[in-house]
């Protein structure tokens, strides 16, 4: 508290007025650092160019199976996983639904049969949910169908052997196994 003290007048006057502790005090300067330095990286952020996205050769090769889906009138195929949603395996699946809306858009504008296989069925609700917001937000709601999306099995070996037979039933532009 010495060191405090001895700083300024001013600085002992605040001090004697407030309750606060020698630990809260440098805790509310370290704080005050953290505050700086945020707004300073914040500023610094705002005033450059939007960084670059590199562009990612799955992302590349499922765009081109689309263009041939177009072209050929085949459909595709996305198998989820066996993960589900509000699970450790979440982030994988949301990921999944991503290329799962992204697929629903551009089937629906080219009337492109999208498939999607699940293992869980709260991946399936919100694989359906992605098909049909997907099919309705292009101004197709026709081309959504709810067998477009299957539960195949809840375990992993079941599941497998359901995907695969079903990858051998149609032929398709695009298989991604998420």
């Amino acid at each position: 508290m010495d060191i405090i003290h001895q700083l300024s007048p001013v600085l002992h006057i605040f001090w004697e007025s407030t309750s606060t502790t020698v630990e809260g005090f440098w805790g509310l300067l370290g704080l005050g650092a953290f505050t700086l330095v945020f707004v300073l990286f914040t500023l610094r952020a705002w005033n450059r160019r939007p960084f670059a996205i590199r562009a990612l050769p799955a992302v590349q090769r499922a765009r081109a199976a689309v263009g041939r889906a177009m072209e050929t009138g085949e459909g595709v195929d996305v198998a989820l996983g066996t993960g589900r949603v509000g699970d450790l395996n979440t982030a994988d699946t949301l990921a999944g639904l991503s290329l799962v809306s992204y697929l629903a858009k551009r089937g629906a504008q080219a009337e492109i049969p999208v498939h999607v296989r699940v293992a869980e069925p709260t991946a399936l609700a919100a694989a359906l949910a992605s098909l049909q917001q997907g099919a309705q937000s292009t101004g197709y709601p026709q081309t959504y169908h709810p067998r477009q999306g299957e539960f195949v099995a809840p375990s992993p070996l079941g599941y497998g052997a359901g995907v695969a037979a079903a990858m051998g039933r149609d032929p398709v532009a695009l298989n991604a196994l998420v």
